[in-house]
């Protein structure tokens, strides 16, 4: 019976050990809707348009994102059609994440986080773009 219960507490162990592996890395920070507040060029702001500002941006756990209007009414009578595809993401490590489409080439963002909100930069190092969470 002792036996068995050494057995039995090294199993316990080993399974704690196994479920707590860093498998997981840390959350990804763009997951969840996110509306567009700043826009800059350069390190100097731009005005944020009307339909920019209108449009939510969401980044799903599964790995996909897309976009949607925030204000129907807006969209319909302000902004230019637009066709939100469904896009995928994945997170290359070192705030670097590649979205793109399918099984074609994605193009690599820098996102971090200030405070609540979400930066996402571009890779030509110009453009940065803030959201706040929606």
């Amino acid at each position: 019976m002792r036996n068995f219960n050494s057995l039995f507490k090294i199993l316990i162990c080993l399974l704690i050990f196994v479920s707590c592996s860093n498998d997981d890395d840390e959350p990804d920070i763009i997951i969840g809707q996110w509306k567009i507040i700043e826009h800059y060029e350069l390190d100097i702001p731009v005005e944020v348009t009307v339909c920019d500002a209108n449009w939510i941006l969401e980044f799903s756990s599964r790995g996909t994102t897309h976009g949607f209007p925030d204000d129907l009414d807006i969209e319909a009578n302000l902004c230019p059609l637009r066709i939100s595809d469904l896009l995928n993401w994945i997170n290359r490590g070192n705030n670097q994440y590649e979205i793109k489409m399918d099984q074609e080439e994605g193009q690599i963002y820098i996102f971090y986080k200030e405070g609540v909100n979400l930066v996402k930069e571009f890779p030509n190092g110009t453009t940065k773009i803030v959201y706040k969470p929606y």
